[in-house]
This record gives structure tokens, C-alpha cells and sequence, in this order.
């Protein structure tokens, strides 16, 4: 499956979640705020019960949903999208997408959200708003950046403020046509499909922790990221009862020349 990435990082969407199911309903309807993770923008999010209007704080623009609940549960399906990019367009006419709340707060809701279907291609877990944040504590930790030409014109040396992740996985044989992604911290970063590569800027230091899954099988694996640096993460994939994703961190040298191997 060929996904667009770029507007999932950004669309719409403790306690444990003990509450009655028609608690739920309060969310049906309203204005709410979302202030997605790894990006610095805003939405204000109108709600009827049929369709929700978002609209990018500081900007005009609307993207409007039709929303179908089953109690706790509720599904989006494109209606208009404004200047959205005409590949997401493609693949939001393709495909719905489904949240799921999963835990509330006096001004919040918590929610898991998933491509198609409950619990099948899981995308993202964030939190929506019943009243706006003064200093929303959300940021951009890292983005696509388009290929090795791109970077060697923005001219990353050791001095930057950022590193550099190429993710890839190889042609293989066997399991070519199972594709599964793969997170940071939670977030959707790629999709390993057979014989795909992708340049990541990440823009935040430290410890990050990445996690595959496919079926009942996952992998995961940790990088310490320092800014100014290279990293390779390979995405493998094994026969079992079920495929296996493995990540693997490997070195300069070596993931250098497997990534170049892919065209």
C-alpha cells in the first residue's frame, strides 16, 4: 500500500478511560482545539454531529470531514480539501480514517487514531481540546526531507541544527509485497515497503524510540540523536506464522552503501 505521510502527521484526530460509553456524546458536538504532535500548527475544529470544519488557526482555509460515531468511536471521511496537497487528496478519497477516545480530562480527550479500520494501520496517538491552550506544548521533531540533493544544498555539516536519519529497507524475496510502518515516538515516520528508502531531518536531540509492528510481531530499537550527525535505521522484515519486522541500527559505512543500493 503507497500512503502519503505528510498531512497524517497533522490531521485531525490521566484517566483511565472508566466512563460511562455516553460520556462520549459530549464530544459529538462543539468547537475543540488540536495542536498535533510532531508539528508546530494549530486547528480550531467545528463540530455537528454529521461533519466537522477544520480550519488552521491564523489561515482561512477549511478541510471539511463527514463524521460517522459509534459511541466512543468515530470515523472521518473527506468532504472538501481545501488546499490540501492532490496526493493526500488521492489517498483520503481511497481511504477513512478512525479515532478512537480513549481517555478524558476535565478540558481534553486522549485518542488513538488508525487507517480504515479500528486497530488495523495504527497512525497516531494525541489529545483533543475543549478549551484553547496559551502555550500548546507541541513541536515539529521531524520531517521529510526530499533527497541527498536537497540536503547537500541546505548544507549539513557537523554544525547543524539538526540530524539526519536515512531509513530504509531492501529488496527482498521473500515477504516483498508485506509493507508496515514504523514509528518515532509514537508518530508515523515510514512505511517499509519492499525496496523504499526515505532521508528523515530530525530536529530533536536525545534518546528517541522507534517501534514496528505487523500482526502480532514488533521490533524495536532506540537512537541517541546529537545534532549535526548521521544515522541509519534498517528495516528488515523474516518468514514466520506471521512476517517479522526487525530495526535495526547499523553503521555509516554499511547503511551508506545499502541505502544507495536503492534506486
Amino acid at each position: 500500500m503507497k500512503i502519503t505521510l505528510n498531512f497524517l502527521f497533522i490531521v485531525l484526530p490521566f484517566i483511565a478511560f472508566s466512563q460511562d460509553r455516553n460520556e462520549c456524546n459530549k464530544y459529538h458536538n462543539g468547537t475543540f482545539y488540536f495542536y498535533p504532535k510532531n508539528s508546530n500548527k494549530q486547528f480550531l475544529s467545528i463540530r455537528t454531529e454529521n461533519n466537522i470544519k477544520e480550519i488552521e488557526i491564523g489561515k482561512t482555509d477549511t478541510t471539511v470531514w463527514a463524521v460517522t460515531w459509534d459511541q466512543c468511536t468515530y470515523d472521518i471521511k473527506l468532504v472538501k480539501g481545501g488546499d490540501m496537497a492532490a496526493a493526500d487528496k488521492q489517498f483520503f478519497a481511497e481511504h477513512r480514517l478512525v479515532y478512537k477516545i480513549t481517555g478524558s480530562g476535565k478540558d481534553y480527550y486522549t485518542f488513538d487514531g488508525f487507517i480504515d479500520k479500528e486497530n488495523y494501520l495504527y497512525i497516531v496517538r494525541d489529545t483533543m481540546w475543549t478549551q484553547p491552550q496559551n502555550k500548546p506544548a507541541n513541536r515539529e521533531v521531524f520531517t521529510s526531507i526530499t533527497n541527498e540533493a536537497t540536503l547537500k544544498k541546505a548544507r549539513f555539516r557537523d554544525t547543524s541544527a539538526y540530524a539526519v536519519l536515512y531509513v530504509y529497507r531492501p529488496k527482498k524475496i521473500n515477504q516483498m509485497l508485506i509493507s508496515y510502518p514504523v514509528y518515532l515516538n509514537e508518530n508515523l515516520m515510514f512505511m517499509a515497503q519492499n525496496k523504499s528508502k526515505a532521508i528523515i531531518k530530525v530536529l530533536k536531540e536525545g534518546n528517541a524510540a522507534f517501534l514496528s509492528r505487523f500482526e502480532k510481531n514488533e521490533s524495536k530499537t532506540n537512537i541517541d540523536f546529537k545534532f549535526g550527525k548521521k544515522y541509519y535505521l534498517k528495516c528488515d522484515i523474516h518468514i514466520g506464522f506471521y512476517a517479522k519486522p526487525e530495526l535495526i541500527v547499523v553503521d555509516e559505512e554499511k547503511g551508506s552503501e545499502e541505502f544507495m543500493e536503492i534506486e
